[in-house]
Formats: C-alpha cells, sequence, structure tokens
C-alpha cells in the first residue's frame, strides 16, 4: 500500500495563497496608471473572453425597446386616443385623433368672415371629422333685416323697391326739409324756425304733411313734439287715400273725410258734435265725420294738460294690433283703446294733419321718430 499524502488544512491554504494577493495588490496602482497611458482603455482589466461585448442583452422574461409591455393583448388598432395593438405608437394611419377638434367652412371662398358668414367647429370620430356645425354660409337670397344674408359686403341690396331703404325707423326732426315727406295744402316747411307747420294763424286751412310711402299698421312707436295756439287743433293719421291728402278744415282738423283712422289733439269746443271741451283728446274714424266735416270721435276724453298754450309739448302713440294708446309730456292720456274693425298689418299712409276754421294758430311740428319692432322696407 502507498502512503498517502499528508492532508492540508485550510489555513495552511490561506496562508500559502497570501503572499500572491500581497502582489497583486501591490500591482494594481501600476494597471491603473497604464490605463491611463493607454488613452483610458479599461478593456486590459476585461475577464479573459469579454472583450468587446456589446449592451447587456435584456433577460428571457424582460420586453425590448420595440416589444409590447407586459399585459398588453394586441387588437386591431383603432382611432380612440389608445394603443390598441402593443406596438408603442397610438392611432397610427388615423386621419385625425379622437375628440380632436378643428375649425371649419363650407362657404364659398371669399365669404367667411363676411356679413353674416362664419366658421363652424368639426370634432374627429371614429377617424373622421365630423359634420361642420355652428356655422353660417351665404344665403341665397338677401332679406330686408339690415344683414348681410349672401355675404358680398352689401346689407340688403335689391330688395325694397325703388325710392324705399331696408331699416327699423323713419324720422323728420325738421332741422332740414325732410327727405320722403309731403307737405300739402297749407302745410311748409319753415327754414328759420325749423318746424314743419301745419297751418298759419289764418281762417279756414288745412294742412297735411305725411310720408310718402305706405307702410304696414301692425306694431309701432311714434313720438313727436307739437306747439298748438287758439286754433282748432291737429291730429295724427293712418289713411290709405294718398300721400298728397287734405282733409277737412275746421272742426275736420285737416284729416276728417280721408280713408283711415286717426287720434285727435283738439283745441276747440265743436258744440253741434261730440266734443266734450275744447281741451280734449280722442280716437277717430276719419271716413265719419259730424255733421260740417268735424270729427266723430270713437272715443274721447278731457287731457291734463294744456294743449292749446303755445308751447311745445311731446307725444308718444303705440299702435299694437289694433289697440292705441297716447302719452303727453309723460301723463296718460289714454291706452289700449281698441279701435273698431282696424286692419291690422295693412298698409297706411302715415302724417299729421291740422285745420282752422273761425279760431285761427299757427300749428306745428317737430323731432318726429316712428319705430318698427321689426326691419322693413319704409
Amino acid at each position: 500500500m502507498q502512503s498517502s499524502q499528508p492532508l492540508r488544512s485550510s489555513h495552511a491554504a490561506a496562508g500559502a495563497g497570501r503572499p500572491a494577493r500581497a502582489k497583486a495588490l501591490f500591482l494594481l496602482p501600476a494597471l491603473a496608471a497604464a490605463v491611463s497611458m493607454c488613452g483610458g482603455r479599461s478593456d486590459i482589466l476585461l475577464e479573459p473572453g469579454t472583450e468587446g461585448a456589446g449592451p447587456e442583452e435584456p433577460g428571457p422574461d424582460e420586453p425590448g425597446p420595440d416589444e409590447p409591455g407586459p399585459g398588453c393583448v394586441p387588437t386591431p388598432e383603432v382611432c380612440d386616443g389608445l394603443d390598441n395593438d402593443c406596438d408603442r405608437i397610438v392611432d397610427e394611419g388615423c386621419v385625425c385623433a379622437e375628440g380632436e377638434r378643428r375649425s371649419c367652412y363650407t362657404g364659398p371662398p371669399g365669404t367667411q368672415s363676411v356679413g353674416m358668414c362664419k366658421a363652424g367647429d368639426q370634432v374627429c370620430s371614429g377617424n373622421a371629422w365630423g359634420p361642420c356645425t355652428g356655422e353660417s354660409v351665404p344665403a341665397h337670397e338677401e332679406a330686408c333685416d339690415l344683414v348681410d344674408n349672401d355675404c358680398d359686403g352689401q346689407t340688403d341690396e335689391g330688395i325694397c323697391p325703388a325710392g324705399t331703404a331696408c331699416g327699423v325707423s323713419l324720422a323728420a326732426d325738421m332741422a332740414s326739409l325732410p327727405k320722403g315727406w309731403s307737405f300739402n295744402g297749407d302745410a311748409f316747411w319753415d327754414a328759420d324756425r325749423l318746424a314743419g307747420v301745419l297751418t298759419e294763424a289764418e281762417h279756414g286751412q288745412a294742412g297735411t304733411i305725411i310720408y310718402r310711402n305706405p307702410l304696414a299698421a301692425d306694431v309701432f312707436t311714434a313720438t313727436f313734439e307739437f306747439r298748438l295756439g287758439g286754433g282748432d287743433g291737429m291730429g295724427f293719421m293712418l289713411q290709405t287715400t294718398g300721400e298728397t291728402a287734405v282733409g277737412d278744415g275746421g272742426g275736420g282738423l285737416g284729416m276728417a273725410g280721408l280713408a283711415g283712422f286717426g287720434v285727435e289733439i283738439d283745441t276747440y269746443h265743436n258744440l253741434g258734435c261730440t266734443d266734450a271741451n275744447k281741451n280734449h283728446v280722442g280716437v277717430d274714424d276719419l271716413t265719419k265725420p259730424c255733421d260740417g266735416g268735424v270729427l266723430g270721435s270713437l272715443g274721447q276724453g278731457t287731457s291734463g294738460v294744456a294743449l292749446g298754450d303755445g308751447a311745445f309739448h311731446k307725444a308718444q302713440i303705440e299702435l299694437d294690433k289694433g289697440k292705441v294708446s297716447l302719452n303727453i309730456d309723460g301723463k296718460l292720456q289714454f291706452q289700449g283703446f281698441a279701435i273698431p274693425g282696424f286692419p291690422v298689418g295693412s298698409k297706411f299712409f302715415y302724417g299729421f294733419a291740422a285745420g282752422t276754421g273761425a279760431a285761427t294758430a299757427r300749428q306745428e311740428i317737430r323731432n318726429v321718430k316712428i319705430t318698427f319692432p321689426s326691419p322693413r322696407c319704409l
């Protein structure tokens, strides 16, 4: 039998390796210097067989940079703002992003933001732009509404007859000769006193100031200033006889006998008719005067304003579908008087009238304005 080799203890083996370890530690500074001298290369310190190794490869359970993350279940891509097919790209191939909004306009080029035309709004839904909502495009025809409906930079062109214009009010302040108003009978425009004179202080006069175009009488508000004296008085009228019509003078106030209706502001007491006194107001059917051409009132009452004092007073007349109201100097004279048989919406000539008989006075108006609730050809 061969004798066995003597056993070495672990302490002995460890002790045997100490000189080598000490020698390796002693060489480290020299190796560091060598790395510096070699341009910073550190591959001399790599383990044998690892020179030139690239980046660490992902583990078997880790996704690559172009691979879906854990838990993603691929489905066909749809345009909903999500990565449905797990390729880390959202909504590839989509026309627009779900819920995206944009401005839109389908009208002819050059009409956007002209007149009534304006852009609308589109919303993306299901990989397609939705309808353009909220836009306004040119209308096929203009309308009398004070709006450029066809978006050509002009308003209400070609809608109203020659000599008229689309608007909501007509006026005659009398600061100059008013356009569109006719002065008939004894009426005239006074350039010195800037007033429309219906009668002078002379016997047997009758005069009217009438707007030339007949207009629908449905709803309106008429305001004006008037000055009367000791004559018979004046009236506001809606009549169909014509733009140059003049009625009976004296108690007819220049409008009795015409076809239409009137509001009288009367300063003479005609005993043979229905007058209550020499300071009254009323509503009249112009076709039905009393004897001698005196206005026959459908209804009247005493005014609390001194109508014939020679001072200017401000009147307001409102018509609302056949019901008429009168206010003078802020004082209500009558309200909502229903005119029997009034043809609501029919066209009338709007105007003013006055007359003198035995009693005389200069009777005049100024600052006339008639306003309608909606545009019309005036």
